[in-house]
């Protein structure tokens, strides 16, 4: 379930530093669906690591899937720990409709 959180986060970093001009997405098929649209590159990407991970969850009493499980942990966490690291929103973003919705919120 980690994998998972981890995976919408990444994803939500991702369509934000596109968005920003920041980055481009680097997987080329994946690059192909977000021009398409970025809700299909959501879903995209949601289905292929939901699919992912229940067949290792199917295949997790192996050695091998306990490995991979441990390893595409360590990988998203480290990716979000990178986001984190790495953000910053560019100037030219304006924030205001983001910080007024948050203080509606509060």
């Amino acid at each position: 379930r980690a994998v998972l959180v981890l995976n919408v986060v990444d994803l939500a970093f991702t369509i934000f530093y596109i968005e920003s001009g920041q980055a481009v997405e680097a997987n080329p098929v994946m690059a192909m669906a977000y021009a398409l649209s970025p809700v299909l590159f959501a879903a995209v990407k949601i289905a292929l690591v939901s699919m992912g991970i229940l067949l290792l969850h199917r295949l997790r009493r192996t050695p091998t899937a306990r490995l991979a499980i441990v390893t595409v942990s360590a990988a998203y966490a480290g990716v979000v720990v990178y986001h984190l690291a790495h953000f910053s929103v560019p100037a030219e973003i304006d924030l205001t409709a983001v910080s007024s919705f948050i203080s509606l919120l509060s």
